[in-house]
């Protein structure tokens, strides 16, 4: 299969969430998962495209762990989880001012290794944020 004319990619289809998908993070309303990485889920391998749409801003964008897909952390399976069952949380206690939310100017978008931590939660009271998300996976990885 193809991927942007390029035949080196494939796409990847995840069960709840198909090629692209959309998160809708109200404010204040704790819709936003914990810190995690796709590698501790259905998700292992797979890099996201991380699009804006509405209400992104420096303080609702997802926010990411730099350097976090180069080591090891220790995780946990929460119990009765509102997301997705199976799927792993950080277990370590990072501090947040460890956490960057990059700010994202118009017609951009963020693109993330499958190991890095990261947290679609919101720390914006005001704003709704609206955000696409496509996900793939190189073929020529292991």
């Amino acid at each position: 299969q193809e991927f942007s004319g390029f035949k080196s990619f494939i796409k990847w289809q995840d069960p709840g969430f198909g090629w692209l998908g959309y998160r809708l993070i109200r404010a204040s309303s704790s819709d936003g998962y914990p810190p995690s990485c796709k590698n501790w889920g259905a998700a292992r391998d797979v890099y996201s495209i991380w699009l804006p749409i509405a209400g992104c801003n420096v303080s609702s964008n997802i926010r990411f762990l730099p350097g976090s897909h180069k080591r090891e952390f220790e995780k946990y399976l929460p119990e009765n989880s509102k997301f997705t069952s199976g799927e792993f949380r950080l277990k370590e206690n990072i501090p947040i001012e460890r956490f960057v939310r990059p700010s994202v100017g118009k017609n951009a978008i963020i693109v993330y290794h499958p190991a890095c931590i990261h947290s679609e939660d919101s720390s914006d009271q005001i704003n709704t944020r609206l955000n696409l998300e496509y996900r793939f996976k190189p073929d020529n990885e292991n």
